[in-house]
């Protein structure tokens, strides 16, 4: 299968597909001053905790996750989240209703998949996971064979897939092959309606390491007979697929996961201590926040000793727009790792950044929530600059 050219460099995303290993809480703890709030993060701490038997810490790592996916508007995930808790210490009654009231208060109406999931009575939700899966599969897997007995229903929660559909032609003439790709909150799977034996219309291959939430048709049936109205969401599942993208061969191509967009960067190091000057190293980042960000270091550096690096001090200078508008922040390198980089050894370090002024603040809050795009941080860059001069 042709692999299109999905971006394997951010540090969160090595994180969450399994490529880098963190192995220590102590390594975690360093991240999570970095990116304090990261669903994420916090979700791998989970899976380190629960791997290292530390089942109740692993439970609130996993619920602190879901409660920030949460805020994020990202339920699938936020249910991903929560069951993984679950299944350590059984929630109570009243644990269950909060997080079904949460979900109820996500509105989004950009995937089909979002709404399905939120649009649920809570004796319909805890029906439903009570019966799904978790199903990870490794990139260059086929899930869904071409004419094969479509039996089960899987939601997308991370990783991209390929799905193919082969179009009828003209007589004669060979059946036309379109592809799109599938990525997180998207569904595929054809189980509806019941009463019908269904065969696949499209072969699926996972592109990336794919995390996914899995039922199959039977389980759908016996939920329905109970739970009528689940039914007709499921319905309303298909036909806002077909509204929204009833010919894949115009489905936008989506390769990039939001707010990873590569930055460059510069570092001024302080080396003040061993009578030094700054020593300046380039590089690019695409996990920012207002804690810190994580950079890989261009291939010039990628060699250098990390340990000379951690602890000290730096001016992480981002530049936002142009080469005229950039942004200076202070900070202290508190993580350093060696990553595999196409088969090359490649060096990302983190910063934490020190406390900032409140023009600065709201100019990298801008920059990493995307507001609405380019314009949306001018007005901030530009009411910035009147508050400096106040």
């Amino acid at each position: 299968m042709e692999k299109p050219e999905l971006r394997q460099n951010s540090i969160l995303h090595r994180i969450r597909d399994g490529s880098m290993t963190i192995d220590s809480s102590e390594e975690f703890e360093t991240l999570f001053k970095i990116f304090p709030e990261n669903p994420i993060l916090y979700k791998a701490y989970g899976n380190l905790l629960a791997k290292q038997k530390s089942l109740y810490a692993a439970s609130d790592a996993y619920g602190t996750a879901a409660k920030l996916f949460i805020e994020e508007a990202k339920p699938i995930h936020a249910i991903v989240a929560k069951l993984l808790e679950w299944r350590i210490v059984k929630p109570s009654h009243d644990e269950a209703i909060a997080f079904h009231s949460a979900l109820r208060k996500i509105r989004s109406d950009q995937k089909p998949a979002l709404s399905f999931w939120t649009q649920m009575s809570y004796s319909e939700l805890l029906s439903l996971l009570l019966k799904v899966n978790l199903a990870d599969f490794p990139p260059s897997t086929v899930v869904q064979k071409l004419s094969g007995e479509s039996n089960a229903l899987y939601f997308v929660v991370s990783g991209a897939l390929k799905e193919t559909v082969f179009k009828p032609a003209k007589e004669g003439q060979p059946p036309v092959k379109v592809s799109a790709d599938l990525t997180e909150n998207d569904f595929f799977g054809i189980i509806y309606p019941f009463v019908k034996k269904v065969k696949s219309q499209s072969e699926v291959e996972t592109i990336t390491r794919v995390e996914s939430i899995k039922i199959t048709k039977p389980q759908l049936v016996s939920i329905c007979k109970k739970y009528p109205n689940l039914e007709e969401l499921i319905k309303d599942l298909y036909l806002k697929r077909e509204d929204t993208d009833s010919d894949a061969s115009k489905r936008i191509i989506r390769r990039t996961v939001r707010h990873n967009i590569p930055t460059k960067v510069k570092m001024k190091i302080s080396r003040e201590d061993v009578g030094q000057g700054p020593l300046i190293l380039d590089g690019f980042t695409d996990n920012i926040s207002l804690g810190g960000a994580c950079v890989f270091l261009e291939q010039k550096y990628r060699h250098g000793p990390l340990e000379g690096l951690m602890g000290r001090r730096v001016k992480f200078i981002i530049n936002l727009l142009s080469s005229s508008v950039d942004l200076t922040i202070d900070g202290k390198i508190i993580w350093g790792k060696m990553v595999e980089e196409n088969e090359e050894k490649a060096t990302a370090v983190g910063v934490q950044f020190k406390t900032m002024t409140d023009p600065d603040r709201e100019l990298l809050d801008a920059y990493c929530s995307g507001g609405e795009g380019e314009q949306n941080l001018m007005w901030n860059l530009w009411d910035s600059l009147i508050k400096k001069q106040d």
